[in-house]
């Protein structure tokens, strides 16, 4: 994780990499939700690509907008990393579509719903996809043929809007009905689901998954703490004299901070030896920066989630991305205020405990604790891509956005974010 941040913050980060004019967001109606899917541990080892449901929607609008959503998958299948696993939702009225030979040919893998009939040939064009190289899952409960459950490698199941109790019978039933095959549990919304999958000993989980139903209670813990006070005292204007007293107090960090600005000067090859060098050597902002996210990577926190990071980089660029058209000046307080909204599932306590502890601009704060001010629109359209539901229209105006430009800017910020964790 060290090593991470490292690369974030040793160098200015590179300007986005130019999107490609065929990356530019459907050009119909569709809109996207991108999901990680993380295994037993909480890494990340995958995503799943969906479209968000309209309500009342006939067989030929589903088909049309699955059409242009693997045309979607495809071209992104071009510029995302090869490294994790990309999985594709369609109903299995699709099947036949020809654009799926190439997301085959990519090494994806399709999940199967049950929006739309399966078409005639529909199995014997999924047997010929599999040969070609795509894998599959199947969500259940359903009733698909022997055959093709013979050929899924996943049984997938959603759990939106059941009980733990009904979440345990239902996966019990797939299990058995599965010979065994690796289970996927969509659509959580609370890490207690998370803490279910585990239980339940199911391989991979796919949702928001980090959001807590009760909160702890004591103190937060102390290198938490010291980090807030380094991060108040940036804030507040203070020398570097006075910092570099705070970080003695935490030999441990102040031996990151040392190899954080060694890192940052070893184009020039001077060796930096005091805290106070070292403060020059990172810069003010910067430093600010890196030790917001080393919040993320404390040693001793309570069972850390690995994916919880990548997860709140991605609500910090898109935060930032969303709004710094409007306030150029403002970026870092908005990629803050993206940053900071994930607090909460990081140490699991109320936000407004939290910010207390932190001294941030009034607007970051009215943001994060009211959902008021100029910066909220642009934090709920980040949160609102965590969300299978589409983003509202109104919340589009309120931040000066078309559907597409906003689907564009998640891209980019998604590739950024997926590109300096591999990178890691």
């Amino acid at each position: 994780m060290f090593k991470f941040l490292q690369q974030l913050f040793s160098k200015p980060a590179p300007p986005p990499p130019p999107v490609n004019p065929t990356h530019q967001g459907p050009a119909i109606t569709l809109q996207l939700q991108h999901v990680n899917i993380i295994d037993q541990s909480g890494k990340i080892v995958g995503s799943l690509l969906r479209r968000r449901a309209q309500n009342k929607e006939s067989l030929a609008q589903i088909l049309l907008e699955e059409g242009e959503l693997i045309r979607h998958a495809v071209r992104l299948g071009t510029t995302m990393s090869k490294k994790r696993l990309r999985l594709l939702e369609i109903s299995a009225g699709s099947l036949l579509q020809p654009e799926l030979a190439q997301l085959a040919a990519q090494g994806n893998m399709l999940l199967l719903n049950t929006n739309t009939a399966l078409p005639d040939r529909g199995l014997s064009a999924l047997q010929k996809l599999q040969k070609a190289g795509l894998g599959l899952a199947l969500q259940l409960p359903a009733t698909w043929s022997s055959e093709i459950v013979a050929q899924a490698q996943w049984l997938a199941f959603s759990v939106n809007g059941k009980l733990a109790p009904d979440i345990e019978r239902l996966a019990r039933r797939i299990h058995v009905q599965g010979l065994e095959k690796p289970m996927l549990m969509l659509d959580l919304a609370w890490h207690d689901e998370f803490q279910l999958c585990q239980q339940l000993n199911i391989a991979y989980a796919a949702g928001r998954l980090f959001h807590q139903s009760t909160w702890q209670e004591g103190p937060v813990e102390a290198g938490f703490l010291r980090i807030m006070d380094l991060l108040n005292l940036l804030r507040q204007d203070a020398s570097n004299s006075e910092i570099a007293v705070s970080l003695k107090t935490d030999p441990l960090l102040s031996f990151r901070v040392l190899a954080q600005a060694n890192s940052a000067a070893e184009a020039r090859n001077k060796k930096i030896d005091t805290l106070d060098q070292a403060l020059v050597a990172i810069g003010r902002e910067r430093l600010y920066r890196w030790l917001s996210l080393l919040l993320f990577s404390l040693p001793g926190q309570e069972k850390p989630n690995p994916g919880l990071l990548e997860y709140a980089l991605l609500r910090a660029e898109l935060t930032e991305r969303l709004g710094s058209q409007r306030w150029p000046q403002e970026k870092d307080h908005l990629y803050l205020l993206g940053l900071f909204s994930v607090l909460e599932q990081l140490i699991h306590r109320p936000l407004s405990q939290i910010v207390g502890l932190l001294k941030l601009p009034e607007a970051v704060c009215a943001a994060l604790l009211h959902g008021t001010g100029p910066y909220a629109p642009f934090l709920n359209l980040a949160i609102a891509s965590e969300s299978a539901q589409c983003p509202d229209a109104k919340l589009l105006v309120a931040c000066g956005i078309n559907a597409n430009h906003y689907f564009k800017v998640y891209y980019e910020a998604l590739l950024s974010v997926e590109a300096a964790s591999e990178e890691a």
